[in-house]
């Protein structure tokens, strides 16, 4: 797989113990960000085409956006990616499997206006667990309620991070949480009219009834399309015609 298609666009591969490190310098982006790419995993390239090459979130706003909330973040590129296209916005960057976590910190640790969270959002405060779905996908990380076999993270509420930060409004809420979108979006009632956007990817094939809490929030906005894997809800921030 290609990884640039830009004259300026570098690559640099780092060997490291447990496989290959790559260093990607891209001539649109502020700094240098890394990829994992393991014999049996190269889910950080396929991320990495999804934002960079295939443009899952290209868009253009009414207005820069002062507040993006990036849930499942993964290694961080959906937030460099917004960080670079909306300097002056603050993207908080939510993502609860421990090891992409740590790998959010080192790719976004040099900018000023991204807000970095080890936590799983879910619709209430407690401990979850969080259940590897290699068996689905290799980099799946899914939300369940907390047993002794899983691995325990605690959860934080959309409400949660408004009152933290003192948030009037979320311009654009992305969400990639793999499944864990059917519980928080049904118990969206209390924030919901203080969000402008949606960006939701839907797991109704891993957990049936993410598509139903979708269709119900719908009418909460006045578009609705499909860009890519994910489903926009809009209340008229993005630009008509910069929908693809």
């Amino acid at each position: 797989m290609p990884m640039n298609n830009h004259q300026q666009d570098s690559v640099t591969c780092i060997t490291e113990e447990k496989g290959v490190v790559l260093c990607v310098q891209r001539n649109d982006v502020k700094y240098p960000f890394y990829l994992r790419f393991r014999l049996m995993d190269a889910s950080d390239v396929q991320v990495y085409s999804q934002i960079f090459l295939q443009h899952e979130y290209r868009f253009t706003t009414i207005e820069p956006p002062k507040v993006i909330l990036d849930a499942g973040a993964n290694i961080g590129l959906s937030a460099i990616y917004f960080a670079n296209r909306y300097p002056s916005g603050k993207i908080i960057a939510l993502e609860p499997e421990r090891n992409n976590f740590l790998l959010l910190q080192k790719n976004t640790a040099i900018y000023e206006n991204i807000i970095g969270i080890q936590g799983a959002l879910w619709h209430k405060n407690e401990m979850v667990g969080l259940l590897d779905s290699a068996d689905i996908q290799s980099w799946a990380f899914r939300i369940d309620k907390a047993n002794d076999k899983k691995e325990k993270i605690p959860a934080i509420t959309v409400g949660d991070i408004i009152r933290k930060f003192h948030i009037d409004r979320i311009n654009i809420l992305k969400m990639d949480i793999e499944g864990a979108e059917r519980e928080v979006l049904g118990n969206s009632k209390s924030w919901i009219d203080m969000v402008d956007s949606i960006i939701v990817e839907s797991h109704e094939s891993w957990l049936p009834g993410c598509d139903e809490v979708i269709d119900a929030i719908s009418p909460y906005f006045s578009r609705r399309w499909q860009q890519g894997e994910n489903i926009y809800l809009d209340n008229g921030y993005i630009k008509v015609n910069d929908k693809v």
